[in-house]
């Protein structure tokens, strides 16, 4: 198997796995609104997004150390024992201090009755469950470098589905409270973690002694830079919500997260399992192949992506009232118009894994962090400008704007480094097959939301494929491949 099938086969497993993780979401979202007021959801979102930011620390950046330099280290020789080690006692005593720390921070928040008595109990049971993330994320990040994505994403299904049991079991059959959803959360990951690091290491576990200081530092100081990256898609990814509810308040802030967060649905569904799945498949590449396998590879990641993420941009645009209309209801309405610039941004910063490949391989990771904080001022500059005249409207564009900025800056590198070559042609036809597309749907008027959303799902994607059938040489001969193989398979089961 070549490592661009290796790639598609391995984005196909994380394209599974993630969407039984949203029909998840959509399963529990409608319970949980139930029974939980909108006081309790607003605390809600006040725990959630302490997690969310002590995460990122309590991560250390290992995850992307692991990925970077687990290639690096020789099985045959037993350097891959002291790798695992380094990062895996690492990672525990980096969680374990953030967390240490918070649980400090709570107790003084109790000795002097700062905060309400719930909140401070919610807060201690978010600091476990930083710990627990990230011990999470730590045993994740080994089974991503290794590439071992079916095992990967069958634990990620089964402890989202196992978690949410345990919710409702304990909410149903102990007490309705936000106390009883996070502590069941706590002991639903705890004991999923605990299976996990069971089976991951049930024929030899790594040893103190097998730390190394050393391997630590590499690992950590690459991965360091990148904490203040994922602090600051945070705030790039929710500043302009602040903004908009000093400015035009609350139903505004509504309209906008209800059509930003369809949009990150979508990218959920496409832009997550491909970046996840290309750098471990690209890191290995350079580490074993060189520049020029790890430059042709790429190229085909990007134009497989492009591939994808340019109908979704044109196609969301199309039916963007319909989603809103199905998915949020008609009172949503308001937060269709801005899909167009949300999504295409969204698509855009999703090429980023790809288009920053030469800063993640020649270990340049802080120039990204800075790029990054180029954008964040950028955002909230125009945003100061933009939202008080157009609202949601200019918090898009100016969204749109800044991803596009941060992917400039971050691709110029990869295409001096590497000489990445884009795939212009690829990108043009493409995009004219998508502009088709939306050209035929928006003239599909149905008075019946599903109904017109599910035919023009359909409609675009046979307009759109057929014309890049026609268009590209390359995606006709993958196709008539997939077509040999499954007749081949057909007529093998005939005999």
């Amino acid at each position: 198997m070549s490592r661009f099938t290796g790639f598609l086969h391995q984005s196909s497993h994380y394209s599974i796995a993630q969407f039984l993780l949203i029909f998840a979401s959509t399963i529990s979202f409608p319970i949980l609104t139930r029974i939980f007021s909108p006081a309790e959801y607003g605390v809600m979102n006040l725990v959630s997004n302490a997690i969310v930011i002590l995460l990122a620390v309590s991560k250390g950046g290992l995850q992307h150390g692991i990925v970077r330099f687990h290639n690096d280290y020789d099985a045959d020789s037993g350097n891959d024992r002291t790798f695992v080690a380094s990062a895996l006692f690492g990672g525990f005593g980096i969680a374990a201090a953030v967390a240490l720390l918070w649980f400090s921070f709570i107790f003084v928040l109790i000795q002097f009755r700062v905060s309400d008595p719930m909140i401070e109990k919610l807060l201690l049971l978010s600091g476990g469950l930083v710990f627990l993330r990230a011990t999470e994320n730590l045993l994740l990040a080994f089974l991503r470098a290794e590439q071992r994505t079916i095992y990967l994403n069958m634990y990620r299904v089964f402890a989202k589905y196992f978690t949410l049991g345990v919710i409702f079991l304990l909410l149903f059959g102990w007490a309705r409270t936000l106390v009883t959803f996070y502590a069941a959360q706590a002991i639903a990951m705890g004991l999923a973690c605990g299976i996990f690091l069971r089976l991951r290491f049930r024929n030899t576990s790594p040893q103190l002694a097998e730390f190394s200081p050393q391997v630590f530092k590499q690992v950590f100081m690459y991965g360091l830079p990148l904490i203040g990256f994922e602090l600051g898609s945070v705030v790039l990814n929710f500043a302009d919500r602040y903004l908009i509810q000093i400015f035009h308040g609350s139903n505004e802030v509504g309209f906008y997260s209800a059509g930003y967060n369809l949009a990150d649905y979508v990218k959920d569904l496409v832009v997550l399992p491909m970046a996840t799945a290309v750098m471990p498949i690209y890191m290995q590449t350079w580490a074993q192949k060189g520049a020029q396998a790890t430059r042709a590879f790429l190229r085909k990641a990007l134009k497989s992506y492009m591939l994808l993420a340019v109908p979704l941009i044109f196609g969301c645009a199309a039916v963007g009232r319909d989603l809103i209309s199905v998915l949020a209801s008609a009172k949503f309405l308001s937060g269709s118009a801005i899909i167009p610039w949300v999504i295409a941004g969204m698509m855009l910063n999703g090429a980023l894994p790809i288009l920053a490949a030469g800063l993640y391989i020649h270990k340049k990771t802080s120039k990204l962090v800075l790029y990054l904080a180029l954008a964040i001022v950028l955002n909230v500059g125009l945003n100061l400008w933009a939202i008080p005249q157009w609202s949601i409207h200019g918090a898009a564009i100016t969204k749109l704007l800044s991803f596009t900025v941060l992917v400039v800056l971050a691709t110029q590198h990869t295409l001096r480094e590497l000489h990445l070559q884009i795939p212009w042609r690829a990108l043009a036809s493409y995009t004219l097959a998508a502009l088709v597309m939306y050209c035929v749907l928006i003239q599909i008027k149905l008075p019946n939301a599903i109904a017109s959303l599910a035919i023009n799902v359909f409609a675009g994607a046979a307009i759109y494929l057929a014309i890049v059938w026609v268009l590209d040489a390359s995606v006709r001969e993958r196709g008539q491949a997939l077509l040999r193989k499954l007749s081949f398979r057909s007529f093998s089961r005939e005999i």
